[in-house]
């Protein structure tokens, strides 16, 4: 239902933040599957990005995609990621972003709280953020 989809260069001393906050999710499963995927575009990096995404692969048993690519630039990584998705939903995650516990339980019931006509228009579910203090970024929506 979810791709998380990221981005990343050089960022293997923050992409953790992502991962860390996947695997806290009070929702992961329904039915007995995994509702998400994990979607990563290494945009050319030369530090140990690799290596850390297969180590986190053998660790879990939800998916993870790595695909590495020549360094091309964010929006490259973002087209080449969006090829990959398997789902309804996608969420962009910047390597450094960490989702709140309870992110994953939120979209779904709010999707599914759409109706087939309600999905057919949506084109977007706008969210606010927090930065690393747990402060919003943005403002209330009205």
């Amino acid at each position: 239902m979810i791709s998380v989809l990221t981005p990343t260069y050089n960022r293997a001393n923050k992409l953790h933040r992502v991962y860390e906050s996947i695997k806290k999710q009070t929702l992961q499963k329904v039915d007995n599957k995994y509702i998400f995927e994990w979607i990563i575009v290494d945009d050319g990096s030369d530090d140990h990005t690799k290596e850390l995404v297969q180590k986190w692969q053998k660790e879990v048993d939800w998916k993870i995609t790595y695909k590495y690519q020549e360094n091309q630039g964010k929006w490259k990584a973002l087209q080449e990621g969006i090829k990959l998705i398997n789902n309804e939903l996608t969420l962009i995650a910047d390597s450094d972003d960490r989702f709140l516990e309870d992110t994953f339980k939120t979209f779904y019931e709010v999707w599914n709280g759409f109706s087939e006509q309600e999905k057919e228009k949506c084109s977007g579910i706008g969210v606010l953020c927090q930065d690393q203090y747990g402060n919003r970024v943005g403002c209330v929506f009205q």
